[in-house]
Protein backbone atom coordinates (compact mmCIF):
# COMPACT_ATOMS: atom_id res chain seq x y z
CA UNK A 1 0.00 0.00 0.00
CA UNK A 2 1.47 3.35 -1.05
CA UNK A 3 0.43 6.93 -0.35
CA UNK A 4 -2.70 8.13 -2.19
CA UNK A 5 -1.79 9.56 -5.60
CA UNK A 6 -3.32 10.13 -9.02
CA UNK A 7 -3.09 7.35 -11.57
CA UNK A 8 0.00 8.25 -13.63
CA UNK A 9 -1.74 7.31 -16.88
CA UNK A 10 -5.12 9.11 -16.75
CA UNK A 11 -4.13 11.60 -14.01
CA UNK A 12 -7.78 11.59 -12.88
CA UNK A 13 -8.38 8.82 -10.37
CA UNK A 14 -6.79 8.46 -6.94
CA UNK A 15 -5.12 5.11 -6.32
CA UNK A 16 -3.43 3.63 -3.25
CA UNK A 17 -1.01 1.26 -4.94
CA UNK A 18 1.78 1.28 -7.49
CA UNK A 19 0.87 1.02 -11.18
CA UNK A 20 -2.24 2.36 -12.90
CA UNK A 21 -5.95 2.47 -12.00
CA UNK A 22 -8.49 -0.25 -12.71
CA UNK A 23 -10.07 1.65 -15.63
CA UNK A 24 -6.71 2.30 -17.31
CA UNK A 25 -5.83 -1.39 -16.97
CA UNK A 26 -9.12 -2.23 -18.69
CA UNK A 27 -8.31 0.14 -21.55
CA UNK A 28 -4.77 -1.24 -21.94
CA UNK A 29 -6.08 -4.80 -22.15
CA UNK A 30 -8.71 -3.84 -24.70
CA UNK A 31 -6.19 -1.93 -26.83
CA UNK A 32 -3.87 -4.96 -26.78
CA UNK A 33 -6.57 -7.19 -28.27
CA UNK A 34 -7.75 -4.52 -30.71
CA UNK A 35 -4.24 -4.36 -32.16
CA UNK A 36 -3.75 -8.10 -32.69
CA UNK A 37 -2.95 -8.99 -36.28
CA UNK A 38 -4.74 -11.72 -38.21
CA UNK A 39 -1.75 -14.04 -37.78
CA UNK A 40 -1.58 -13.35 -34.03
CA UNK A 41 -5.27 -14.14 -33.69
CA UNK A 42 -4.82 -17.46 -35.52
CA UNK A 43 -1.85 -18.32 -33.30
CA UNK A 44 -3.82 -17.60 -30.14
CA UNK A 45 -6.82 -19.61 -31.39
CA UNK A 46 -4.51 -22.60 -31.89
CA UNK A 47 -3.17 -22.12 -28.37
CA UNK A 48 -6.73 -22.08 -27.01
CA UNK A 49 -7.38 -25.43 -28.72
CA UNK A 50 -4.16 -26.86 -27.29
CA UNK A 51 -5.35 -26.01 -23.76
CA UNK A 52 -9.08 -26.56 -24.28
CA UNK A 53 -9.29 -29.05 -21.39
CA UNK A 54 -7.83 -26.65 -18.86
CA UNK A 55 -9.06 -23.17 -19.72
CA UNK A 56 -10.00 -22.57 -16.09
CA UNK A 57 -6.33 -22.86 -15.11
CA UNK A 58 -5.04 -20.17 -17.45
CA UNK A 59 -6.54 -16.69 -17.13
CA UNK A 60 -4.57 -15.40 -20.12
CA UNK A 61 -5.85 -18.12 -22.45
CA UNK A 62 -9.43 -17.63 -21.26
CA UNK A 63 -8.98 -13.90 -21.93
CA UNK A 64 -7.79 -14.76 -25.44
CA UNK A 65 -10.97 -16.78 -26.00
CA UNK A 66 -13.37 -14.09 -24.78
CA UNK A 67 -11.62 -10.92 -25.94
CA UNK A 68 -10.85 -12.15 -29.46
CA UNK A 69 -14.52 -13.03 -29.79
CA UNK A 70 -15.76 -9.77 -28.24
CA UNK A 71 -13.43 -7.50 -30.22
CA UNK A 72 -13.04 -9.32 -33.53
CA UNK A 73 -16.17 -11.52 -33.58
CA UNK A 74 -13.93 -14.53 -34.15
CA UNK A 75 -14.14 -17.96 -32.54
CA UNK A 76 -12.91 -21.04 -34.39
CA UNK A 77 -15.78 -23.54 -34.62
CA UNK A 78 -13.43 -26.30 -33.53
CA UNK A 79 -13.08 -24.51 -30.19
CA UNK A 80 -16.85 -24.52 -29.75
CA UNK A 81 -17.02 -28.18 -30.82
CA UNK A 82 -14.37 -29.22 -28.29
CA UNK A 83 -16.00 -27.28 -25.46
CA UNK A 84 -19.33 -28.92 -26.29
CA UNK A 85 -17.72 -32.35 -26.50
CA UNK A 86 -16.27 -31.80 -23.02
CA UNK A 87 -19.64 -30.73 -21.62
CA UNK A 88 -18.43 -27.17 -21.15
CA UNK A 89 -20.69 -24.50 -22.61
CA UNK A 90 -18.98 -21.40 -21.34
CA UNK A 91 -18.68 -18.56 -22.21
CA UNK A 92 -22.14 -18.81 -23.82
CA UNK A 93 -21.66 -15.79 -26.11
CA UNK A 94 -19.30 -17.70 -28.40
CA UNK A 95 -22.21 -19.94 -29.40
CA UNK A 96 -23.35 -17.12 -31.67
CA UNK A 97 -20.88 -18.80 -34.03
CA UNK A 98 -22.24 -22.33 -33.47
CA UNK A 99 -23.40 -24.35 -36.48
CA UNK A 100 -26.81 -25.96 -36.89
CA UNK A 101 -25.20 -29.29 -36.04
CA UNK A 102 -23.91 -27.98 -32.72
CA UNK A 103 -27.28 -26.40 -32.06
CA UNK A 104 -28.97 -29.76 -32.57
CA UNK A 105 -26.45 -31.42 -30.24
CA UNK A 106 -27.21 -28.88 -27.52
CA UNK A 107 -30.96 -29.45 -27.93
CA UNK A 108 -30.41 -33.22 -27.71
CA UNK A 109 -28.49 -32.78 -24.46
CA UNK A 110 -31.33 -30.81 -22.89
CA UNK A 111 -33.36 -34.00 -22.49
CA UNK A 112 -30.53 -36.07 -20.97
CA UNK A 113 -28.57 -33.59 -18.84
CA UNK A 114 -29.35 -33.95 -15.12
CA UNK A 115 -26.88 -31.42 -13.74
CA UNK A 116 -28.82 -28.20 -13.21
CA UNK A 117 -25.76 -25.98 -13.64
CA UNK A 118 -25.01 -27.67 -16.97
CA UNK A 119 -28.65 -27.26 -18.03
CA UNK A 120 -28.43 -23.56 -17.33
CA UNK A 121 -25.25 -23.33 -19.39
CA UNK A 122 -26.81 -25.26 -22.29
CA UNK A 123 -29.84 -22.97 -22.34
CA UNK A 124 -27.58 -19.90 -22.22
CA UNK A 125 -25.54 -21.25 -25.13
CA UNK A 126 -28.70 -21.97 -27.12
CA UNK A 127 -30.00 -18.47 -26.40
CA UNK A 128 -26.87 -16.95 -27.91
CA UNK A 129 -27.02 -19.28 -30.92
CA UNK A 130 -30.55 -17.94 -31.19
CA UNK A 131 -31.72 -19.02 -34.64
CA UNK A 132 -35.34 -19.73 -35.57
CA UNK A 133 -35.16 -23.33 -34.36
CA UNK A 134 -34.07 -22.08 -30.94
CA UNK A 135 -36.76 -19.40 -30.89
CA UNK A 136 -39.39 -22.03 -31.64
CA UNK A 137 -37.99 -24.34 -28.96
CA UNK A 138 -37.85 -21.62 -26.31
CA UNK A 139 -41.40 -20.52 -27.06
CA UNK A 140 -42.62 -24.12 -26.87
CA UNK A 141 -40.82 -24.73 -23.56
CA UNK A 142 -42.18 -21.44 -22.24
CA UNK A 143 -45.75 -22.52 -22.97
CA UNK A 144 -45.36 -26.17 -21.93
CA UNK A 145 -42.48 -26.26 -19.45
CA UNK A 146 -40.40 -29.36 -18.87
CA UNK A 147 -40.49 -31.01 -15.40
CA UNK A 148 -36.99 -29.71 -14.66
CA UNK A 149 -37.99 -26.12 -15.35
CA UNK A 150 -38.71 -25.43 -11.67
CA UNK A 151 -35.03 -26.03 -10.88
CA UNK A 152 -33.74 -23.72 -13.59
CA UNK A 153 -32.20 -20.33 -13.03
CA UNK A 154 -34.85 -18.55 -15.11
CA UNK A 155 -37.68 -19.14 -17.57
CA UNK A 156 -36.68 -19.60 -21.22
CA UNK A 157 -37.39 -15.96 -21.98
CA UNK A 158 -34.93 -15.06 -19.22
CA UNK A 159 -32.16 -16.83 -21.14
CA UNK A 160 -33.12 -15.24 -24.45
CA UNK A 161 -33.20 -11.78 -22.85
CA UNK A 162 -29.63 -12.25 -21.62
CA UNK A 163 -28.72 -12.81 -25.28
CA UNK A 164 -30.58 -9.65 -26.30
CA UNK A 165 -33.84 -10.99 -27.73
CA UNK A 166 -37.25 -12.20 -26.64
CA UNK A 167 -40.60 -13.30 -28.04
CA UNK A 168 -44.15 -12.06 -27.66
CA UNK A 169 -47.30 -14.01 -26.72
CA UNK A 170 -47.54 -15.39 -30.27
CA UNK A 171 -43.89 -16.47 -30.32
CA UNK A 172 -42.74 -13.69 -32.63
CA UNK A 173 -39.09 -12.73 -32.10
CA UNK A 174 -38.19 -9.24 -30.94
CA UNK A 175 -34.69 -7.85 -30.59
CA UNK A 176 -34.03 -6.08 -27.28
CA UNK A 177 -30.79 -4.43 -28.36
CA UNK A 178 -29.63 -2.11 -31.13
CA UNK A 179 -27.09 -3.51 -33.59
CA UNK A 180 -24.63 -0.63 -33.17
CA UNK A 181 -22.60 0.49 -30.17
CA UNK A 182 -20.94 3.85 -29.56
CA UNK A 183 -18.68 4.97 -26.76
CA UNK A 184 -19.28 8.49 -25.41
CA UNK A 185 -16.38 10.79 -24.59
CA UNK A 186 -16.35 13.98 -22.48
CA UNK A 187 -17.13 17.12 -24.50
CA UNK A 188 -17.06 20.88 -23.97
CA UNK A 189 -19.54 21.45 -26.79
CA UNK A 190 -22.70 23.20 -25.57
CA UNK A 191 -24.69 21.17 -28.12
CA UNK A 192 -23.22 17.82 -27.09
CA UNK A 193 -25.34 14.74 -27.77
CA UNK A 194 -25.43 13.55 -24.16
CA UNK A 195 -25.64 15.86 -21.17
CA UNK A 196 -26.46 15.94 -17.48
CA UNK A 197 -28.10 18.88 -15.76
CA UNK A 198 -29.67 19.55 -12.39
CA UNK A 199 -33.47 19.52 -12.59
CA UNK A 200 -34.04 22.54 -10.38
CA UNK A 201 -37.79 22.56 -11.00
CA UNK A 202 -38.46 19.34 -9.11
CA UNK A 203 -37.46 17.54 -5.91
CA UNK A 204 -37.50 13.79 -5.34
CA UNK A 205 -40.86 12.69 -3.94
CA UNK A 206 -39.12 10.16 -1.69
CA UNK A 207 -36.05 11.86 -0.18
CA UNK A 208 -36.74 15.49 -1.22
CA UNK A 209 -33.31 15.63 -2.81
CA UNK A 210 -32.38 17.30 -6.08
CA UNK A 211 -33.13 15.49 -9.33
CA UNK A 212 -30.87 15.04 -12.36
CA UNK A 213 -31.80 15.05 -16.03
CA UNK A 214 -29.86 12.98 -18.54
CA UNK A 215 -30.64 13.99 -22.11
CA UNK A 216 -29.72 12.13 -25.29
CA UNK A 217 -30.42 14.19 -28.39
CA UNK A 218 -32.87 12.71 -30.86
CA UNK A 219 -30.48 13.46 -33.76
CA UNK A 220 -27.88 11.13 -32.24
CA UNK A 221 -30.44 8.37 -31.85
CA UNK A 222 -31.05 8.34 -35.60
CA UNK A 223 -27.86 6.27 -35.81
CA UNK A 224 -29.88 3.47 -34.22
CA UNK A 225 -32.83 3.91 -36.57
CA UNK A 226 -34.85 5.79 -33.96
CA UNK A 227 -37.00 8.63 -35.27
CA UNK A 228 -38.17 10.34 -32.09
CA UNK A 229 -40.25 13.50 -31.93
CA UNK A 230 -38.26 14.77 -28.94
CA UNK A 231 -34.97 14.13 -27.15
CA UNK A 232 -34.79 11.06 -24.90
CA UNK A 233 -34.74 12.41 -21.34
CA UNK A 234 -34.31 10.51 -18.09
CA UNK A 235 -35.13 12.44 -14.92
CA UNK A 236 -34.03 10.64 -11.77
CA UNK A 237 -32.88 11.03 -8.18
CA UNK A 238 -29.24 9.91 -7.73
CA UNK A 239 -30.07 8.54 -4.28
CA UNK A 240 -33.28 6.68 -5.10
CA UNK A 241 -32.28 5.34 -8.53
CA UNK A 242 -30.80 2.35 -6.71
CA UNK A 243 -34.25 1.39 -5.41
CA UNK A 244 -36.74 2.75 -7.93
CA UNK A 245 -37.48 2.15 -11.61
CA UNK A 246 -37.98 5.40 -13.51
CA UNK A 247 -40.20 5.93 -16.55
CA UNK A 248 -40.03 9.28 -18.34
CA UNK A 249 -41.70 10.86 -21.35
CA UNK A 250 -40.54 14.12 -22.88
CA UNK A 251 -43.33 15.97 -24.72
CA UNK A 252 -41.01 18.76 -25.85
CA UNK A 253 -41.99 21.09 -23.02
CA UNK A 254 -42.05 18.94 -19.90
CA UNK A 255 -40.75 15.58 -18.76
CA UNK A 256 -43.38 13.44 -17.09
CA UNK A 257 -41.82 11.03 -14.59
CA UNK A 258 -43.38 7.92 -13.04
CA UNK A 259 -41.76 5.51 -10.61
CA UNK A 260 -42.11 1.92 -9.50
CA UNK A 261 -40.80 1.04 -6.05
CA UNK A 262 -40.00 2.90 -2.85
CA UNK A 263 -37.10 5.31 -2.57
CA UNK A 264 -35.01 6.44 0.39
CA UNK A 265 -36.00 8.91 3.10
CA UNK A 266 -32.71 10.84 2.99
CA UNK A 267 -30.74 12.13 -0.02
CA UNK A 268 -27.36 10.69 0.95
CA UNK A 269 -26.00 10.81 -2.64
CA UNK A 270 -26.77 14.53 -2.91
CA UNK A 271 -23.20 15.38 -3.99
CA UNK A 272 -23.79 13.52 -7.27
CA UNK A 273 -25.94 16.38 -8.57
CA UNK A 274 -23.11 18.89 -8.17
CA UNK A 275 -20.61 16.44 -9.68
CA UNK A 276 -22.69 15.62 -12.78
CA UNK A 277 -24.49 18.93 -13.39
CA UNK A 278 -23.20 20.35 -16.68
CA UNK A 279 -21.20 17.29 -17.72
CA UNK A 280 -21.45 16.70 -21.46
CA UNK A 281 -20.50 13.81 -23.71
CA UNK A 282 -20.35 13.17 -27.44
CA UNK A 283 -20.76 9.94 -29.38
CA UNK A 284 -17.26 9.01 -30.50
CA UNK A 285 -16.10 5.78 -32.09
CA UNK A 286 -18.39 2.95 -33.05
CA UNK A 287 -17.18 -0.06 -31.08
CA UNK A 288 -17.96 -3.78 -30.96
CA UNK A 289 -21.34 -4.94 -29.66
CA UNK A 290 -19.77 -6.59 -26.59
CA UNK A 291 -17.74 -3.53 -25.58
CA UNK A 292 -19.57 -3.28 -22.22
CA UNK A 293 -18.22 -6.69 -21.21
CA UNK A 294 -14.68 -5.29 -21.32
CA UNK A 295 -15.02 -1.63 -20.30
CA UNK A 296 -17.35 -0.64 -17.47
CA UNK A 297 -16.29 2.95 -16.84
CA UNK A 298 -17.65 4.69 -19.95
CA UNK A 299 -21.08 5.78 -21.15
CA UNK A 300 -22.17 3.44 -23.94
CA UNK A 301 -25.07 3.74 -26.35
CA UNK A 302 -26.33 0.56 -27.98
CA UNK A 303 -24.71 -2.86 -28.13
CA UNK A 304 -25.22 -5.53 -25.47
CA UNK A 305 -25.58 -4.42 -21.85
CA UNK A 306 -23.28 -5.93 -19.26
CA UNK A 307 -25.71 -6.71 -16.47
CA UNK A 308 -24.20 -6.63 -12.99
CA UNK A 309 -26.82 -9.19 -11.95
CA UNK A 310 -29.61 -10.82 -14.01
CA UNK A 311 -30.91 -9.34 -17.25
CA UNK A 312 -33.68 -6.94 -16.23
CA UNK A 313 -35.60 -5.51 -19.15
CA UNK A 314 -38.45 -3.19 -18.20
CA UNK A 315 -41.98 -3.12 -19.59
CA UNK A 316 -43.36 0.05 -21.10
CA UNK A 317 -46.03 1.44 -18.74
CA UNK A 318 -48.09 2.58 -21.74
CA UNK A 319 -48.19 -0.41 -24.10
CA UNK A 320 -46.80 -3.18 -21.89
CA UNK A 321 -44.13 -4.28 -24.38
CA UNK A 322 -40.62 -5.17 -23.27
CA UNK A 323 -38.39 -2.12 -23.67
CA UNK A 324 -35.14 -2.12 -25.66
CA UNK A 325 -31.80 -1.47 -24.01
CA UNK A 326 -30.48 1.94 -25.05
CA UNK A 327 -27.57 3.06 -22.89
CA UNK A 328 -25.33 2.00 -20.04
CA UNK A 329 -24.40 4.76 -17.59
CA UNK A 330 -21.46 3.91 -15.28
CA UNK A 331 -22.94 5.84 -12.38
CA UNK A 332 -20.36 4.57 -9.90
CA UNK A 333 -17.42 5.57 -12.08
CA UNK A 334 -18.91 9.02 -12.76
CA UNK A 335 -19.48 9.92 -9.10
CA UNK A 336 -16.75 7.79 -7.49
CA UNK A 337 -19.40 5.47 -6.08
CA UNK A 338 -20.86 2.23 -7.34
CA UNK A 339 -23.43 0.78 -9.70
CA UNK A 340 -24.68 1.09 -13.26
CA UNK A 341 -27.83 2.70 -14.66
CA UNK A 342 -29.42 0.88 -17.59
CA UNK A 343 -31.44 3.20 -19.80
CA UNK A 344 -34.15 1.57 -21.91
CA UNK A 345 -36.67 2.82 -24.44
CA UNK A 346 -40.02 2.00 -25.99
CA UNK A 347 -39.61 3.51 -29.44
CA UNK A 348 -43.33 3.29 -30.21
CA UNK A 349 -44.47 5.22 -27.12
CA UNK A 350 -41.24 7.27 -26.81
CA UNK A 351 -41.01 6.34 -23.13
CA UNK A 352 -37.59 6.08 -21.49
CA UNK A 353 -37.08 3.71 -18.57
CA UNK A 354 -34.17 3.13 -16.22
CA UNK A 355 -33.11 0.64 -13.59
CA UNK A 356 -29.96 0.24 -11.53
CA UNK A 357 -27.71 -2.67 -10.61
CA UNK A 358 -24.55 -3.07 -8.59
CA UNK A 359 -22.44 -6.01 -7.48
Amino acid sequence: MSEPHLCPKCEQRTIYFDGICYWCRQKEKLEFYENLSEDEIKKRQKNILAHIDELDKFDEIYSDLTYIFYVHDICDEQIIEELTKNGEYYPPEIYKKASEGLRDELIKRLSSEENIVKLNHILSALAWQGDEVVRELFFRLYGAPKPWKTKLYADTDGYSQTAGWSFDSSGKRRSLVFDKCFVCEPSQNADASVKFKAANDEKCKFCSGKMLELTIKKESLKRFGLELKNDAVLKFCPTCVGFVQYFCQNDGNNVQTDTVGEGESEDYVRDAVAVLDGQKFELANEVCMHYAAMIDGEILLGGYPQWQQDAEYLHCPKCGKTMKYLAQIPFGALIDGEGTIYMQICDECEVVGANFQCT
